[in-house]
């Protein structure tokens, strides 16, 4: 059995899919969150910037 890797290697491979459009990528979808979303997200944001580290780049 593998382990699971490592969270920058699932980022990689799932932008790897995006930019190269490969077949067996094709069951991900990356959409704009909608207020419906945010019952899912708002748990792992807040553990993402609960101790301060995490920056947003400003709009614009």
């Amino acid at each position: 059995m593998s382990e699971t890797p490592p969270p920058h290697t699932r980022t990689v491979r799932l932008l790897q899919c995006v930019v190269n459009d490969w077949p067996y990528c094709q069951g991900v979808e990356i959409r704009a969150a909608t207020p419906e979303d945010i019952a899912e997200i708002a748990p792992f944001f807040r553990a993402i910037v609960a101790d301060g580290e995490s920056y947003t780049y400003p709009e614009g």
